[in-house]
């Protein structure tokens, strides 16, 4: 169990070796670390999105603008459109994206078509026992025209949104859990607060989890349709495409999405499907809603936030393949083997990671993994990466030996690590001479004769 002298004597005999290699793999992570960077340039640096003034332009293929949003694009953003059309982000310039059309979106298509097949009433006894949360993750947001300014730091004007959004849904015997924590400033780490709003929602059950917002882009008639001979403000959902529930976050803004649709043709403006999370991992039903844009006027985010109200009650009563009169509850526990499999992931890639760090192998390993990503995503951000990735370790290694071999000779280190040495011997050797480590004596145990009358006989 215990090394002897003349074992830790062979053992470290390299150990200047040893030394070098054990830093420079732990460099060589943090250099890592450092180094892989999201390839995708975004349209601007956003602090916290939703940045009145701030707009990136998606376009086709064709030039034709898709969608303008005011928040960071990435390569793999998704916009679907009211008519079932689906583009992915291709390519992300300083003030514009380029998006390819993917094809018609075969589920909203199929929602489309079974909301204008079913007759779906709203039943008030079903509401009763599960609430619809609603929360503001930028509580500073509000509208140019009434209040003069895009921000309002603690009294932004989407409070009088989401009440509005709150009231009509409480008119028709929902029950409505309606949280006005504030989280300002309006950073990056705003998610990170309005998260402890969230879980608080979470822990009442609720049926669905709305965080309402406004949009920073400039034009106002991006967002501004004609509804009934009443102007109104345009609602897009925004979904984030990095948490374990996004399957079925996606699903329910889809079936919001079309369900609205039907309702008023022109109130959803799209479904934006980015690179975030959103507090969306908390539950199945979240979604992202943004009521209009800053220079709308408050008049029409009230109108259309009510619009869109109209939408949740029914939506919520139903599932996929069965009739109204149920919650739809049952993607929850596939989520939640979901978030069980990320762990599991993670624990798998930490465990691994561990053990080629202690094998000295990490550099290996590190080359493997690149050339299985070339070979799964052949694009030239993927040869960047492993460039980089390899004239980092190059370089990094190089500068720890050379800093480390003059250290490890200094006189005050080789005293210091022979001391360890006898140290560790002199406690070792010790141990080894204990008595409890000593091994036992052997203990005859007596034999018992067995006597019976059939084996005396055999005996005889």
């Amino acid at each position: 169990m215990f090394l002897s002298g003349e074992n830790i004597s062979t053992d470290i005999v390299n150990w200047e070796e040893f030394i070098i290699n054990k830093i420079c793999q732990v460099l060589l992570l943090a250099g890592l670390i450092f180094f892989i960077k999201p390839v995708n340039t975004s349209c601007y640096i956003s602090s916290g999105g939703h940045e009145a003034g701030k707009n990136c332009r998606v376009k086709d293929g064709n030039g034709s603008i898709i969608t303008e949003l005011a928040c960071q694009v990435f390569i793999g953003d998704e916009i679907l459109l009211p008519d079932g059309r689906l583009y992915r982000v291709n390519e992300v310039k300083e003030n514009a994206a380029n998006a390819d059309f993917k094809g018609i979106d075969k589920d909203y298509i199929h929602w489309l078509k079974y909301y204008k097949k079913a007759a779906v009433q709203t039943t008030t006894r079903q509401w009763k026992k599960r609430p619809v949360g609603i929360y503001h993750t930028h509580t500073d947001e509000s509208y140019l025209p009434e209040s003069g300014k895009a921000i309002e730091p603690f009294q932004g004007d989407i409070y009088q949104v989401g009440q509005h959004f709150a009231d009509y849904l409480r008119s028709v015997g929902v029950n409505v859990l309606y949280y006005k924590t504030p989280h300002d400033p309006h950073d990056n780490n705003a998610y990170i607060r309005s998260r402890r709003t969230a879980a608080g929602i979470l822990k009442n059950n609720p049926a669905a989890l709305f965080d309402i917002h406004r949009d920073g882009v400039p034009s106002s008639s991006k967002y501004r349709v004609k509804i009934d001979g009443r102007m109104v403000a345009k609602v897009r959902l925004v979904i984030g495409k990095q948490n374990p529930r996004y399957p079925s976050n996606k699903d329910f803004a889809k079936r919001l999405m079309a369900y609205a649709h039907q309702l008023y043709p022109g109130l959803i403006k799209d479904l934006y499907m980015g690179s975030g999370s959103y507090n969306q991992d908390l539950l199945s039903t979240a979604v992202l809603v943004e009521a209009g844009t800053y220079t709308n006027t408050l008049e029409e985010a009230l109108k259309g936030i009510t619009l869109f109200a109209e939408a949740v009650p029914p939506v919520l009563g139903l599932t996929a393949g069965v009739g109204p009169g149920e919650v739809a509850i049952e993607e929850h526990s596939r989520s939640s083997w979901a978030v069980a499999g990320w762990l599991f992931i993670i624990t798998l890639m930490s465990a691994a990671a561990f053990y080629f760090i202690s094998r000295g192998n990490f550099e290996k390993t590190v080359e493997t993994a690149a050339l299985t990503i070339r070979k799964k995503m052949s694009s030239p951000e993927i040869m960047s990466i492993k460039k980089s990735i390899a004239s980092a370790a190059v370089k990094i290694k190089h500068q720890v030996v050379d800093f480390l071999k003059p250290v490890i000779k200094w006189q005050a280190f080789q005293k210091l690590f022979n001391y360890l040495q006898a140290a560790f011997i002199q406690v070792n050797t010790k141990i080894n001479q204990h008595p409890a480590l000593k091994p036992m004596a052997k203990r005859k145990v007596p034999v018992k004769k067995k006597r019976g009358r059939a084996r005396d006989k055999q005996n005889e």
